[in-house]
């Protein structure tokens, strides 16, 4: 009997998990969020500010608007991301938004210069993981 309250709860457990992570694919701002790191001590002030900033840019990034995106792919990359900023630094997310960019900006080919710079570094497996978070973005994607 104990065995299957355990397995029921295990159940249950699994299923508010994967809830709260479809919740927060389908939500914009719940994602954003998810990519906030906390505020180190004597930053509190302006890393709060940073990161309703970013929750508000990758909003508008998800919705289409090119400059929203353009700022959610700077706040990502670490040589940009100083570490104040309450934003995870991560090279796999900032070069799956430079490759957005350089897919939607086809008129400048500057963008696709800064996607090889951001993405050619990465190992294989992490370019592969920047190409299937590139395919998310895209299906998530909310365009006017």
């Amino acid at each position: 009997m104990i065995i299957l309250l355990r397995v029921a709860l295990a159940f249950l457990l699994l299923g508010a998990v994967i809830a709260r992570a479809q919740d927060a694919s389908s939500n914009p701002e719940a994602q954003a969020r998810s990519f906030l790191v906390p505020c180190t001590a004597g930053t509190q002030q302006d890393c709060r500010k940073s990161q309703e900033s970013f929750v508000r840019l990758y909003v508008g990034a998800m919705s289409g608007d090119f400059l929203s995106a353009l700022a959610v792919a700077v706040l990502f990359d670490p040589a940009s991301n100083p570490g104040t900023t309450g934003v995870q630094r991560s090279p796999v997310q900032a070069c799956a938004w430079w490759m957005l960019l350089a897919l939607t900006t086809s008129e400048n080919p500057n963008y696709v210069a800064f996607a090889l710079h951001h993405c050619s570094p990465l190992s294989s497996a992490d370019r592969a993981s920047a190409r299937r978070r590139l395919e998310e973005i895209v299906a998530e994607l909310r365009t006017p």
